[in-house]
């Protein structure tokens, strides 16, 4: 991107797209914000995609660029679990997968 000269770009990632998983968009996700860019989430079919949470707090960790510049996804569902909001908590109540599903992913991509 460097060598192209794209210093700094704000870049749209569908996600929910047939045959994508959330562990692609995450990926997507991470790999853009260690060079340096800005992104905005598009749900595919947001109804559909947005009964599994997960894909909710991706869109509002990556579409908050002052908390997507400072935390990592990973450190943004931490303050979640560290009381600064219940939700999270609630969201895991509410869809046993979430946690389990959710954690796999953050385990493989912390790494």
């Amino acid at each position: 991107m460097r060598k192209a000269g794209i210093n700094r770009s704000i870049w749209y990632i569908l996600v929910g797209y047939k045959g994508q998983t959330f562990s692609d968009a995450l990926y997507r996700a991470n790999l853009l914000r260690s060079l340096g860019q800005r992104i905005y989430i598009m749900p595919y079919n947001q109804e559909r995609l947005f009964k599994d949470k997960s894909y909710h707090y991706l869109r509002n960790w990556a579409n908050a660029r002052m908390i997507f510049a400072t935390r990592t996804f990973e450190e943004y569902l931490e303050s979640f679990e560290n009381g600064e909001r219940s939700k999270l908590a609630a969201c895991r109540r509410k869809n046993a997968n979430f946690g389990t599903k959710l954690g796999a992913d953050l385990l493989e991509f912390g790494r």
